[in-house]
């Protein structure tokens, strides 16, 4: 059980690793999310990244402790750190419903008449005559 224990230990650390590093690269996504959101979208992936990293560190030190007391409260704690990132998922999941129900009447509306947003089309015309010689 020592080798599967940390296999699964070190792979829970390395994608935790692996998602946070991948959450720092993340380009801005534009003005189509809000910065409140976005704070808050970036502290709940955080958690769960925190989370995933420590089920890894519980992992390793319920292989390190073998079977008994001890490697059975680890694992449970693995089980409810897995459960509370399932909560926090639904919780994201959740919120984004929420915010792009809100947001989506503004986002048709800056697709349906995007000249009454400011922002104007490139491949409009002048709307003078040209003069041919």
């Amino acid at each position: 059980m020592l080798p599967a224990s940390l296999i699964l230990g070190l792979t829970l650390l390395g994608f935790a690793a692996w998602l946070e590093w991948r959450e720092q690269q993340e380009s801005d996504p534009g003005p189509l999310f809000d910065a409140e959101y976005l704070s808050r979208r970036r502290r709940g992936r955080r958690a769960v990244h925190i989370l995933l990293a420590a089920s890894g560190l519980l992992i390793l030190a319920a292989a390190v402790a073998g079977r008994g007391v001890l490697w059975a409260a680890l694992w449970s704690a693995v089980c409810g750190l897995l459960i509370l990132v399932l909560v926090i998922a639904i919780v994201d999941f959740w919120r984004t419903h929420r915010y792009f129900y809100r947001k989506l009447p503004e986002l048709r509306q800056q697709m349906l008449h995007p000249d009454e947003t400011g922002e104007d089309e490139p491949n409009k015309r002048d709307a003078s005559p040209e003069t041919s010689p």
